[in-house]
């Protein structure tokens, strides 16, 4: 494995697992890399497809997927499945692929039966994906890329807050793909205090307002693409090496390529879903809700029994980040008086930001006023110079 950012080498803490046993007596060190780093590469015993289904369901709560023919969720041990929808998968061709979300799309309700009593559930794109690459041959190119939708976030607050702020709360992007479509979404969506989820594709299945195009063109270019010294950039290693990623943290990419290569892929379904409540608890099944459902179905959860924890997902953000200052350490004897005045300065700074910005519109208004009265002023004076025309016009008139 080579993995550099920028163009640099960076050593990365690979995590060599030699049975199940070990995954588990591993675990606690596998959700500190994905928690801390937003990434983990591991070792497995073997390159099994059943490895990675025993890694993967270890995690989490698996996924389903449309293209899989497997009941773990697994994508890429069988190509042949048909969708009907084949060219708009592209990370099934050997072109390139853009820094992306995966499972974007996926935004809506799926029904679950316990105990023959129907519940609905909210489903939103994967917490985490897991790649492998189990077939090469003569592969030029093609390796896959990461950015850190943390420093990303980090980056706007310091160097464009107004950016920042219109990526966290307009809801600018739509996504529809396949059979599936996500709409109105915000690129930083926040889900707690200084929680986000990055959330962002740019590619022909992407749909924005016209009026917000500037922005998103600018974020994306800027913050993205031309991003370089924020690439992380990697090659697995065939079948030897299974790539944990935070989808709801990291943006992923691949370089296009020559030659042969299949890659297994697994997702990890978001263990905070919201339960929903049907109005009409009565209504029996009708064939259009079981259309409806069956189309977003075909991604629901997975129930494992081997899960080893739960594992936090997304941009986690602390006081001392925000304002750009070094951690102290945990150990320090003062750190919670030091994190409670950090939290204090955040706060002033965020409330005299929305005072500037309060004051900033009230200087648009006042200025806005001083020309409606200049232009009430003018109107007066033209009116005043008809009426006197007008006057004299008609004493003229009377002689």
């Amino acid at each position: 494995m080579i993995i550099t950012k920028n163009g640099v080498p960076i050593e990365i803490n690979k995590i060599e697992l030699e049975s199940r046993e070990d995954l588990k007596s591993k675990f606690p060190q596998i959700r500190k890399n994905i928690e801390e780093n937003g990434y983990c590469l591991l070792e497995p015993w073997n390159e099994e497809v059943e490895t990675l289904s025993i890694i993967s369901r270890s995690l989490g709560n698996t996924q389903k997927h449309v293209r899989s023919t497997r009941n773990d969720g697994i994508v890429g041990e069988d190509s042949s499945v048909e969708t009907g929808y084949e060219r708009e998968y592209q990370s099934s061709t050997d072109g390139e692929l853009e820094f992306h979300t995966d499972g974007i799309f996926i935004d809506g309700i799926v029904r679950e039966v316990n105990n023959d009593v129907n519940e609905y559930m909210e489903i939103k794109p994967p917490k985490m994906i897991l790649l492998q690459v189990v077939t090469e041959e003569n592969v030029v190119g093609g390796d896959n890329l990461l950015i850190d939708g943390k420093e990303i976030y980090l980056k706007l607050h310091k160097e464009n807050p107004e950016l920042l702020e219109f990526l966290c709360n307009e809801e600018c992007m739509s996504i529809c793909r396949d059979d599936q479509i996500a709409m109105k979404f915000p690129i930083f969506d926040k889900v707690g205090d200084k929680r986000f989820q990055i959330r962002f594709r740019y590619d022909h299945t992407t749909f924005i307002p016209k009026k917000y195009r500037a922005e998103i063109e600018r974020f994306f270019n800027e913050y993205i693409k031309e991003n370089e010294e924020g690439k992380i950039k990697l090659k697995l290693e065939k079948g030897k090496e299974i790539l944990v990623v935070d989808n709801y943290r990291f943006l992923h990419a691949r370089e296009k390529y020559t030659g042969t290569r299949k890659i297994r892929r697994a997702w990890i379904n978001n263990d905070v879903q919201i339960k929903l409540e049907r109005i009409a608890e009565n209504l029996e099944s009708t064939e259009e809700e079981n259309r409806t459902l069956k189309r977003i179905g075909k991604y629901g959860k997975i129930e494992n029994q081997c899960l080893l924890g739960g594992i936090k997902t997304g941009i986690r953000l602390s006081s001392f980040e925000l304002l750009g200052i070094e951690e102290p350490s945990r150990e320090n004897g003062y750190f919670e008086l030091l994190e409670e005045q950090a939290n204090i300065q955040v706060i002033f700074n965020d409330s005299m930001k929305k005072y500037r910005k309060i004051d900033e519109e009230k200087s648009r208004f006042e200025e806005k006023l001083r020309s409606v009265r200049e232009e009430i002023g003018r109107g007066v004076e033209e009116l005043l110079e008809v009426t006197s025309a007008i006057e004299q016009a008609s004493l003229t008139w009377n002689r």
